[in-house]
């Protein structure tokens, strides 16, 4: 009897042996909880029926494959991959319920990434001086009718504008002097400049026999100089013009006057346009 013991006692003590040597992963249930963890080491898996996670503290930092024994981020899939719900990146979802159309592109609305029609081409928005006008300020002033409202689809938008203003005395006559005319472009929503640009004007009034005549002008333009806006939100953009300097030897003021009152008259405009 005190053999059997013994030898009883020396297989259970074989078999302890081995479950230690040959098999260190461990399975346990918490019968309260009703969660199952497998442990291997310091690496381990929990699951409640519902959910599966890493749950031994401190949570191992590695990769998880699917069909790919070397996975390089925390989840690897080898193959494709069917979402039966909304795909969250970071917190906006992405969300298709049905069959997009051909070249549909996502978009988002305000609260999910869904598959809108792509646009096409360039939009252009663009206003044109109609009236005369004229500043003898060194401040940035408006030019009346010389705004651009409109909704952007893009996060940047391009403006270019170009403006010809020659120096006169109060009858729209040139004058002998030179001007350096500023062309500023302001986006109303924020109050901040956005563009500018500058250029020289020379105007000569009389020719040898006393004849009045007009010999050059000048052009200020701003070409295509990138801004950054927020789509989908409506933004203003207005044009200014200032005076920064100034030699004249008679009263003078900076005129733009797009429609000719006679031959020969140079060509003054202002045009503004903004490219998305």
């Amino acid at each position: 009897m005190k053999e059997k013991i013994i030898k009883m006692l020396l297989i259970g003590t074989i078999i302890g042996g081995y479950k230690v040597l040959y098999a260190p992963e461990e399975g346990s249930k918490e019968k309260e909880s009703g969660q199952i963890e497998w442990i291997e080491g310091t690496r381990g898996w929990r699951e409640d029926g519902s959910k599966l996670w890493t749950g031994v503290s401190p949570l191992p930092v590695y990769n998880v494959g699917i069909r790919t024994s070397n996975p390089l981020y925390p989840l690897d899939v080898s193959g494709n991959t069917r979402v039966q719900g909304l795909l969250y990146i970071n917190s906006w979802p992405i969300k298709v319920e049905n069959q997009p159309q051909l070249n549909y592109v996502l978009k988002w609305d305000g609260s999910a990434f869904i598959p809108q029609p792509e646009e096409a081409g360039t939009k252009v928005y663009s206003v044109v001086l109609t009236q005369d006008i004229s500043t003898t300020s060194e401040q940035f002033v408006d030019m009346p009718g010389m705004s651009i409202t409109f909704t952007p689809t893009k996060d940047k938008v391009y403006i270019f504008v170009s403006a010809t203003a020659r120096i006169t005395d109060n009858n729209g006559y040139a004058q002998f002097a030179q001007a350096v005319m500023l062309i500023r472009v302001v986006n109303v929503n924020t109050g901040q400049e956005v563009a500018r640009c500058g250029g020289v004007v020379t105007d000569y009034d009389m020719d040898p026999g006393g004849g009045e005549w007009l010999v050059t002008s000048g052009t200020a333009a701003i070409c295509g100089q990138p801004v950054s806006v927020t789509p989908n939100q409506q933004v203003t953009f207005k044009l200014q013009w200032a005076v920064a300097a100034v030699y004249a030897v008679s009263p003078w003021m900076l005129r733009i006057q797009p429609y000719p009152i006679w031959a020969g008259q140079a060509g003054d405009h202002c045009v503004f346009t903004i490219i998305e």
